[in-house]
């Protein structure tokens, strides 16, 4: 059964949508607690149960033009393979602000290169518990764990910032090029160049939250960032900055036995979609 984010309208070509959601069921180089290919549906399910209605932004989802594409095949796909989809259908896609569904952080690597192939000065803003700096890890180039250090690659790291961090190795901490933060806090200066960027993308493993609010997750993290932090730094970026797509990763159902952390995503993606159109 194909499942469709609540509030939101099966996708059709040449229409006018405010927003695109995507799935992207991928989970090949996870080394801990695989399972994050489930999360996108899971995401989908647990909207259910929440409202399209944001109470603090006074927006309804259901009154505006949000289209769910479904999910891409990566079936059987080796990483690069996967990466190398995930661009195109991201290129393709890109005139639309688009949100995504993970899958492992992996996935974040191919929307990426395509959201900087359409916007030159694009700022990208991490939330994620480790800092997945890593050259390679068990022998690869491309990992959830070397994601980052290859999107530097193409990306200025002036242009990253990365909350919530917490976890990683000594050399990935002494990684100075790019701006790391055990909290969601952006001082002045940060809050300035977002403003005034082009485009800002937001990239949120849902790890970066406290262990407690995510137990269905790849690599749960103790002592991570509130719910109304991450809630508030969302409402910030979609109301203050051109928002122009996010990705919500890393949610596994298989641990996830109440649901919460499905939950949880559902409701962060109901936020930042909100917030954004509340800018309009």
């Amino acid at each position: 059964m194909h499942l469709t984010f609540e509030g939101c309208k099966p996708y059709k070509e040449n229409t006018d949508w405010n927003w695109l959601l995507v799935g992207l069921p991928l989970d090949v180089t996870e080394t801990y607690r695989p399972g994050a290919k489930e999360g996108p549906d899971a995401i989908r399910n647990a909207s259910v149960s929440i409202e399209t209605y944001s109470p603090f932004l006074d927006l309804d989802l259901s009154e505006y033009n949000i289209a769910d594409y479904g999910n891409i095949n990566l079936d059987g796909l080796d990483i690069e393979r996967a990466i190398e989809i995930i661009y195109k259908k991201a290129r393709e896609l890109s005139s639309y602000k688009i949100g995504f569904f993970g899958g492992e952080h992996t996935v974040s690597l191919g929307i990426l290169k395509a959201m900087k192939e359409r916007y030159e000065n694009l700022y990208v803003v991490v939330a994620d518990a480790h800092t997945d700096l890593r050259d390679e890890y068990e022998g690869q180039k491309i990992n959830h764990a070397t994601w980052l250090k290859r999107a530097i690659e193409f990306i200025q790291p002036e242009n990253i910032i990365l909350l919530g961090v917490r976890s990683g190795t000594r050399e990935e901490f002494a990684h100075r090029l790019l701006e790391m933060r055990e909290d969601a806090d952006l001082d002045d200066g940060t809050i300035h160049k977002l403003e005034k960027a082009d485009a800002v993308y937001l990239s949120i493993d849902i790890d970066a939250l406290d262990a407690p609010y995510v137990p269905g997750c790849g690599n749960p993290e103790p002592g991570g960032l509130h719910y109304k932090e991450m809630e508030e730094l969302v409402h910030w970026l979609g109301t203050s900055t051109n928002l122009v797509g996010f990705d919500i990763v890393e949610v596994a159902p298989k641990y996830d036995v109440s649901q919460i952390t499905a939950i949880t995503a559902a409701r962060l993606a109901r936020e930042i979609i909100a917030s954004s159109l509340a800018r309009v």
